[in-house]
């Protein structure tokens, strides 16, 4: 069954949107907790998220492709959207972006006022990272989207296949035809 150019977008577009919103949203939400946070593996939780950032995710995908194998999640678009929700460089980013922006002194008079940390992250932290989340969110975007070897390797029917993977494919198939 061939694919078509709308199909495609679609299936990108049902893996990007959700990838897109939980790798900024949790990525956020991390980095708040190792800004906001005094706790006693701070440091190595900084070092193991800056080691991770470091290593090239090609270097797993084999471990990955058996986990998931095992898992019954090929030919799924589960196993494309869920690990984007670990995004080292997003979380790297957003600390940074909040060491410059969000004041500490904020969230200390909002808990005693006598908001609940998930309130001061949504209503104070939220609001003031807007600006660095709207660009995480646009470099997530454009990673998810133009995502080509994970796709490719994940999914194996051509009616799941996402814009980059049926891209190569004509193409493939054109050179082939030549």
């Amino acid at each position: 069954m061939q694919i078509t150019l709308q199909k495609a977008i679609i299936n990108s577009a049902t893996i990007t949107i959700p990838g897109t919103f939980l790798s900024v949203y949790f990525s956020s939400l991390t980095a708040y907790g190792i800004h906001v946070y005094d706790f006693k593996f701070k440091k190595f939780a900084w070092a193991f998220i800056m080691a991770v950032m470091m290593v090239p995710s090609q270097i797993s995908i084999i471990g990955f492709y058996r986990f998931m194998l095992d898992l019954k999640l090929i030919d799924t678009y589960v196993p494309l959207i869920i690990p984007t929700i670990a995004a080292p460089t997003v979380v790297f980013f957003m600390k940074q972006y909040m060491e410059s922006t969000l004041s500490l002194e904020m969230i200390e008079a909002a808990r005693i006022d006598g908001a609940s940390e998930l309130y001061s992250f949504h209503r104070i932290a939220l609001p003031i990272m807007s600006p660095g989340i709207a660009t995480m969110a646009i470099m997530a975007f454009i990673g998810n989207w133009n995502n080509y070897l994970l796709p490719m390797i994940i999914l194996n029917k051509n009616e799941k296949f996402t814009l980059p993977v049926m891209m190569a494919t004509l193409k493939a198939s054109t050179d082939i035809q030549r």
